[in-house]
């Protein structure tokens, strides 16, 4: 007999096993794309050894290609350990439970139910093929990392670029934050880019310095 009450318990190993390669997004491997950004390639090799990026079966990486929000979801579900090891459900939960135009069975919907779940700050009519442009995934990233992270508070004095005033209001703090604390950089004419539909191997890398300053700025000890 069925049992209508389901409970889902998903390893962390299992949950980094879970590739964004799959889809198009594979780490270094043999096959390793050669790009003139050492950058990336130095963020793509640091992430593949995390287990945060995997190879496809080829060691392929389209680091050129654009970023889905669902890929983009999947690398931060990745790169944070984000997993479902000790919530319990009283049904197994679906993707659509909480972002209405994902697809309960494709190969994202763990990612998107871990999400969910975490409250990563998404919105619930998320399109998960809709390309991600560079401030929008800056943005989700921020918030992972700040809700994920126990960093230690501190006032940032915030930068100045070129193309300050295309960046979202309601964005422009995160992004702001990124700059300052180095997460993300400015191209040579000191612009931001925000517009910009963001590549798999700049999302790398903005999730590798991420990692970065996290392992970098442990919070201070709570004295009791």
């Amino acid at each position: 007999m069925k049992n209508k009450y389901k409970m889902l318990a998903v390893t962390a190993t299992a949950i980094l096993s879970l590739s964004i390669a799959g889809q198009g997004f594979a780490a270094a491997g043999p096959g390793f794309q050669e790009n003139n950004n050492a950058r990336i390639q130095i963020a793509v090799s640091g992430l593949q050894k995390k287990g945060i990026l995997k190879g496809d079966h080829k060691g392929n990486l389209e680091i050129n290609a654009t970023l889905t929000a669902a890929q983009g979801v999947q690398l931060i579900v990745n790169a944070f350990g984000l997993n479902l090891d000790t919530i319990r459900f009283f049904k197994e939960p679906q993707a659509t439970d909480y972002f209405t135009k994902a697809d309960d069975k494709a190969w994202y919907a763990q990612a998107l139910i871990i999400a969910g779940v975490h409250d990563l700050g998404l919105p619930k009519d998320l399109d998960p093929n809709k390309t991600w442009t560079k401030e929008e995934f800056t943005h989700y990233l921020m918030l992972a990392m700040e809700k994920n992270s126990n960093l230690p508070m501190i006032k940032l004095q915030p930068m100045d670029f070129d193309d300050k005033d295309q960046v979202s209001i309601t964005l422009d703090g995160d992004v702001q934050r990124a700059l300052v604390l180095g997460i993300a950089k400015l191209d040579a004419d000191r612009k931001f880019n925000p517009k910009q539909e963001i590549s798999r191997g700049a999302a790398a890398e903005l999730v590798y310095n991420a990692l970065e300053y996290v392992a970098a700025h442990p919070a201070p000890d709570q004295q009791s």
